[in-house]
């Protein structure tokens, strides 16, 4: 949109320059009246011509026009004002689809440290109620603990290890997802646990935002 706004502007601007044309024709005829007329155009004729007979005749004509635009009511300077301001909302409209990318990265960047830390925490639990499982089937065999509290930690365990899968393929998806919104394919990819520190906004770097020139 940038370009072809630029574009705009060059087109706009082409209106107050010089233009040039060049013509050019070429004719052979042996036709009495066609040759006659070549004759007279080309200033050769003579008195002793046989008016029936003239013979073939060659007549190339090249011409060259150069003209200046003087006064067109404004309209000329309307136009290039017109495709100055389109191209100024075009910057500014792509300042601010640049934007929205940033945040979206960003947005999926710290979705993907949540994620993991996530992660980490079904981990951490699966590995509790493992633990737990083995000791309460141990005192169920040595009859010091009934089979429903075991039955309640074995559903317990299968519901954390549900969301532990949950929590990885949503972690997969939204790193196939900053990849997209990085440009990145094949290449080698890692993401820091720790994130940037960012610099609090202020009310001039706000007004600066290009979504509120548009």
């Amino acid at each position: 949109e940038v370009q072809r706004a630029a574009a705009q502007i060059q087109r706009a601007n082409s209106s107050f320059w010089p233009r040039a044309h060049l013509e050019s024709s070429y004719m052979h005829t042996n036709v009495p009246m066609h040759a006659f007329g070549a004759i007279l155009n080309q200033q050769d004729f003579r008195p002793t011509m046989n008016f029936n007979d003239v013979g073939e005749v060659d007549n190339l004509n090249l011409r060259g026009v150069v003209s200046v635009p003087l006064y067109a009511g404004g309209i000329r300077f309307a136009q290039r004002a017109a495709a100055v301001a389109q191209y100024e909302v075009a910057e500014k409209r792509a300042e601010v689809a640049r934007l929205e990318l940033e945040r979206a990265a960003a947005a999926t960047f710290y979705s993907i440290i949540k994620g993991r830390r996530f992660i980490e925490a079904m981990d951490a639990q699966v590995d509790a109620l493992q633990k737990n499982l083995r000791i309460a089937e141990q005192r169920r065999d040595a009859g010091t603990l009934l089979k429903s509290d075991v039955l309640h930690i074995e559903v317990e365990l299968a519901r954390a290890r549900e969301n532990q899968l949950r929590a990885a393929n949503a972690e997969t998806l939204a790193t196939q997802m900053l990849r997209s919104l990085l440009g990145i394919e094949d290449e080698a990819f890692e993401i820091a646990m720790q994130p940037p520190e960012l610099p609090d906004p202020s009310a001039e770097t706000t007004d600066a935002r290009p979504e509120h020139a548009l």
